[in-house]
């Protein structure tokens, strides 16, 4: 989940990375996103980036965030992966907590445009990403539960 941008914080009326339409169809994101667990890494063969971001013709504030899949390799149409798309880990965050999960810093678009598809709706992207959210919540909670729940083995 790509939210978080270095000017906007937890403010998500304030996200300025834009999207821009590109001749195939395919839209491209442009700008960097701050903590982004397991933004890059190689325990997978493609990493798939959910990002918010604006389309020029995009309402002010929260009300004009669209959501775009991007992946960190294109896909072929046959399922092979494809080359690298512009999706790049900028440096790793340093922080207190959880070193075990590498926290980017991600930028998309900066070597000529990133490659990304419309999830949903254009300008309901917060209300798509709120959905996903909720559900991960939901997860972490029943993890929390069970590893509480499960008993203690003495030796």
């Amino acid at each position: 989940m790509n939210l978080t941008e270095p000017q906007a914080g937890s403010d998500l009326g304030a996200v300025k990375t834009r999207a821009e339409r590109a001749v195939d169809g395919n839209l491209s994101p442009h700008r960097q996103k701050i903590f982004i667990t397991y933004g890059e890494h190689d325990l997978a063969d493609n990493i798939v980036h959910l990002v918010l971001a604006r389309l020029p013709d995009a309402p002010p504030g929260t009300r004009g965030i669209s959501l775009f899949l991007a992946p960190k390799f294109l896909v072929k149409p046959d399922g092979s992966l494809g080359p690298r798309n512009d999706v790049r880990c900028a440096s790793i965050e340093h922080k207190l907590g959880i070193h075990a999960s590498p926290t980017c810093v991600m930028v998309y678009g900066d070597a000529g445009g990133a490659t990304a598809h419309l999830v949903g709706e254009e300008n309901r992207g917060l209300a798509a990403m709120f959905v996903m959210m909720n559900a991960a919540g939901s997860a972490s909670a029943c993890r929390a539960w069970r590893s509480a729940r499960r008993p203690i083995r003495r030796r």
